[in-house]
């Protein structure tokens, strides 16, 4: 079967996109009219053997015509056993075939009573048949020819031949004439048939194509916007956040000079700034993680967490108590990993990042550990900070922890805050994992 290719751009080079073309655009598979010829065959072979053995005793002209048939069940048993195994029907195969119901017919007349016998009639649907298989108009016409001027010998030279008195000759000429009728009329529909599937097959090459263009207009779009955003995340990292960096650091070692040299009232205002410095750092570099993949493609998320926490720890002076374990409570090895649907692994991260954020902004802590385990049926996540704290039973649910919420809410997750007031903050977040989602 022919097939066509195409080319598009992906996000990390090329993507072949394979189109083939439908089932019914081969031409030369004959399965779907054998399977009729095959029924009509099997009709007509039991038909001819209960009429030549219908009260006629057993001669050496009925042993000739029986070892006709006998060949013909073979050749039509084989090619039906061939269609049932949903084996290929070429076009030499099913000419074969129409050829020998031709042949076999005509012997069949020309040994019993010639033109006498009304077994002519099976003539029409193996000559409809050959000229299915054929689809030439010219090849038609010459077989259609051939069997004609076959006949017509038979008919007019065999015995008992033809009486003219009785009007012999114009039932054979009507014999012919319906013939040819009948291969034109086969010819014209399997042209037409052919016909329309040819312009189904256009056609659908035609939606192929266009589907192929809007594939490669969507990769080139997202190759782009994939340049794009690398271009702000880089101007972001070299600039803004380098900017911010200094800033954080400046304000720390200023509000050092100022309590050191007994200004103590602007040191404590240099050392309100520190934090929301550091905050606006860390606010950035999420920035910057939002407008690029968190994740590799196998949506590993084991060094995405590793790099938020050492990120977090270098940002906010926060010494981060990291810990990752499977379902067993068993720490993963360095080549151990989680193995998630990558948009799952992604608001996972993006959960982690939110708690943290809250650690820096409100909770004033100097440690947080940061707890992730994956057993058979989910992930939990516990955020757990030794700061201030906050009465969670009457205090009204920030935006931050909002947010953080409604994440886990849409991957059918839950989020739990524990706090009291100077006790620290538990964040308890569970994640239900499919079971093609998560790696056993």
């Amino acid at each position: 079967m022919r097939s066509y290719l195409a080319t598009a751009t992906d996000y990390g080079g090329t993507m072949s996109i394979m189109a083939s073309e439908p089932s019914y655009a081969d031409f030369d598979d004959y399965r779907h009219n054998q399977r009729i010829v095959v029924i009509v065959r099997w009709w007509l072979i039991v038909g001819w053997a209960a009429i030549n053995h219908w009260g006629n005793t057993w001669t050496q002209t009925l042993f000739f015509t029986d070892l006709i048939v006998l060949g013909l069940v073979l050749l039509n048993a084989r090619l039906h056993l061939k269609l049932r195994r949903g084996d290929r029907v070429g076009r030499t195969t099913a000419i074969a075939m129409s050829i020998f119901d031709v042949i076999a017919l005509t012997a069949g007349i020309a040994i019993t009573n010639a033109f006498n016998n009304t077994f002519f009639i099976m003539y029409y649907p193996a000559l409809v048949g050959l000229a299915l298989v054929t689809g030439s108009r010219t090849a038609s016409l010459v077989i259609v020819t051939i069997v004609a001027g076959t006949y017509t010998s038979i008919s007019v030279f065999m015995n008992p031949g033809l009486v003219i008195a009785d009007g012999d000759d114009r039932r054979l000429i009507a014999r012919i004439f319906v013939m040819f009728t009948l291969v034109f009329l086969a010819n014209l529909i399997i042209r037409s048939e052919r016909f329309k599937r040819a312009e189904a097959v256009d056609a659908e090459r035609e939606r192929t194509r266009e589907n192929i263009e809007l594939t490669v207009a969507s990769q080139e779009e997202r190759l782009r916007s994939a340049e794009q955003r690398f271009r702000i995340r880089r101007e972001i990292h070299d600039g803004l956040a380098q900017s911010l960096y200094a800033i954080s650091l400046n304000i720390e070692s200023t509000a050092a000079m100022a309590n050191s040299s007994g200004a103590g009232e602007i040191g404590e205002r240099l050392e309100k700034l520190i934090p929301v410095a550091r905050n606006a750092l860390l606010e950035t570099r999420h920035y910057m993680h939002d407008l690029s993949p968190m994740l590799s493609e196998q949506g590993d998320i084991r060094s995405a967490v590793e790099n938020l926490a050492a990120e977090f720890q270098n940002i906010s002076d926060i010494e981060v108590d990291l810990i990752i374990t499977n379902s067993g409570n068993v720490v993963l090895s360095d080549d151990q990993r989680f193995a998630l649907v990558p948009e799952t692994a992604t608001q996972i991260c993006r959960i982690i990042q939110e708690a943290l954020g809250n650690v820096l902004k409100h909770s004033g802590a100097s440690r947080v550990a940061l707890n992730m385990e994956q057993s058979a049926t989910g992930i939990s996540v516990i955020v757990e900070d030794n700061g201030k704290g906050f009465d969670s039973s009457s205090a009204s649910t920030g935006f931050g922890l909002g947010h953080i919420a409604s994440r886990a809410e849409e991957l059918n997750g839950t989020c739990e805050v524990t706090s009291n007031e100077g006790e620290g903050t538990r964040i308890f977040i569970t994640i239900p994992l499919e079971d093609e989602s998560a790696s056993k």
